[in-house]
């Protein structure tokens, strides 16, 4: 789950919102192994999402939920075809690939860690539980 710490809360429009945000958080957060970790900003030669993508490799996560625009500036895709050159880099993820929203196609796809493809996630023969997984 990435949020920049400039972000702030901000009461829902409606009061049907009123506590969806914090429900669904709690329960990934009841689900899974939590990690703090504050992004060194020192190199400002590279965007913020190639910083954010390389510290995802290197912690071994398996899947990130930018919830607060860090990743703004690239498209799903791009971050993606990121992330592969990534792990292809790092070399020593599990992951065989990239799980992401494309969403020119509006559908979910896989960039593929083999040759790079980017092929439906219901015609890719790598599942889910195989790939790292980008949420936007």
């Amino acid at each position: 789950l990435l949020l920049p710490i400039a972000v702030k809360q901000q009461p829902p429009w409606t009061n049907s919102l009123r506590g969806t945000n914090g429900k669904m958080i709690d329960h990934i957060l009841e689900c899974t192994d939590k990690k703090v970790h504050l992004l060194d900003d020192k190199d400002s030669s590279k965007a913020l999402w190639h910083v954010v993508v390389e510290t995802c490799i290197a912690l071994s996560v398996d899947a990130l939920i930018d919830v607060g625009g860090a990743m703004a500036g690239s498209t799903n895709q791009d971050v993606a075809k990121k992330m592969v050159s990534a792990l292809k880099t790092f070399g020593r993820s599990p992951h065989k690939g990239v799980v992401y929203f494309n969403n020119e196609k509006e559908a979910w796809y896989v960039c593929d860690v083999r040759g790079n493809l980017d092929v439906a996630l219901h015609s890719s023969s790598l599942t889910d539980a195989e790939c790292f997984v980008y949420f936007d």
